[in-house]
């Protein structure tokens, strides 16, 4: 798998950032930097270049060619290796808050010991900080509002941002077990402004799937593993995880993890009131445990008498619909309320409750933040699930 250039970049400030850590020397810790800037901003993927291509970068010598080639190839490289063994996993967390760079974890580490953003916390609100020099109220004060911030944002990130590791990801599996179906499901699939856990299908696979999820070149550390599911926290704080599921439970996989969970819990609802049971296996019939429905999310549409996605009306409609969007537009007044099908890309975009015969007039109704983001999500939708809508 060819890293992309933020990738390798990504690497080479570590190993800066690891050096600095260590009291290395200036100009060593300097000539990383100086390459991670150049390959960051670079035209061309360095993953293409030879060894002789990258040495006529300006500050690109022998050795930081070779070190940039291996991190192409393996995703890291034998001092990143060296430098990360000795300090905890936690420490270069500490440098991704506002404000704090390798001096000040340095000292942090050196003297009292913090290795971790709990134990950087409570020596903060605890007042422990102030004994050391130049931290001072001031400082400290910053430092919480920096852990603030970062656990208020702590785990979501940028759309385009996500797709690009879910994909680099997805290629990797696919590149080696060609004949299992990877799918991106959850707000990525849904493509939300910003995206939590990038959740992964992987349909038809045997659980030897388990250890090329595992062994992805940029994996920080596995989470959790078990027989048909697997964590792990991939560089920048990315966590992913891989579901594994029987084709024959494709489509209800699809419908369920990408979600929302609101949607979910309503569909569910449905679904029990006409004597039918919906997860993440099927559709079944409660009478007698009949499988109806589940290799696509089509089938268990047209399964379901009247569809589960169409139309409904029930007494409590209102709330139903309160609580699978996010429209601020007042409800119609209409006895009947109807809601069009919203597909996975905008299941958390605007609201579509409107009357029968408005609905004739209009099917969509969004409101401005969606309308902004429908030309983004469509792409993002095909992209992602790997299907056209």
């Amino acid at each position: 798998m060819a890293l992309d250039n933020v990738a390798v970049a990504r690497v080479l400030s570590e190993i800066a950032d690891m050096l600095e850590l260590k009291g290395e020397n200036l100009f060593k810790i300097r000539a990383y930097r100086s390459a991670a800037d150049i390959v960051a901003n670079s035209p061309e993927q360095v993953a293409a270049l030879s060894d002789a291509q990258l040495r006529e970068w300006p500050g690109i010598g022998k050795d930081l060619s070779a070190r940039i080639r291996e991190i192409c190839e393996t995703g890291t490289c034998q001092i990143h290796i060296d430098l990360a063994a000795q300090f905890p996993s936690t420490l270069l967390e500490l440098l991704r808050l506002q404000g704090v760079g390798p001096k000040t974890v340095a000292l942090l580490y050196s003297t009292l010991g913090i290795a971790s953003i709990d134990q950087l916390e409570q020596a903060a609100r605890s007042g422990r900080l102030r004994e050391l020099k130049g931290m001072g109220p001031r400082k400290e004060q910053l430092l919480i509002q920096a852990l603030e911030q970062q656990r208020q944002h702590s785990g979501r990130h940028l759309l385009a941002d996500t797709a690009a590791v879910a994909n680099q990801l997805i290629e990797y599996l696919q590149g080696r077990v060609a004949e299992v179906e990877f799918i991106a499901v959850g707000s990525l699939r849904r493509a939300t402004e910003t995206c939590g856990d990038i959740d992964v299908l992987a349909v038809g696979a045997g659980p030897e799937v388990m250890d090329t999820f595992s062994s992805y070149p940029l994996v920080d550390r596995v989470m959790g593993r078990g027989d048909t599911k697997a964590s792990i926290l991939i560089r920048g704080g990315y966590q992913a995880d891989l579901r594994l599921v029987p084709r024959e439970s494709r489509g209800a996989a699809m419908q369920y993890f990408t979600g929302s969970k609101p949607h979910n819990i309503v569909l569910r609802d449905r679904a029990i009131d006409r004597g039918l049971r919906l997860n993440e296996y099927g559709l079944f019939n409660v009478a007698d445990n009949a499988r109806l429905a589940g290799d696509t999310e089509e089938s268990i549409e047209a399964k379901s008498k009247p569809p589960l996605n169409a139309v409904f009306r029930r007494s409590s409609r209102r709330a139903m619909c309160a609580a699978i969007c996010t429209c601020t537009r007042p409800r119609r007044t209409a006895k009947t309320i109807s809601r069009q099908w919203c597909p996975p890309h905008v299941r958390q975009g605007s609201c579509i409750s409107q009357s029968p015969t408005t609905a004739k007039r209009s099917r969509w109704r969004t409101d401005s933040t969606s309308a902004a983001l429908w030309s983004m999500r469509r792409v993002f939708a095909t992209s992602i699930a790997g299907r056209k809508e």
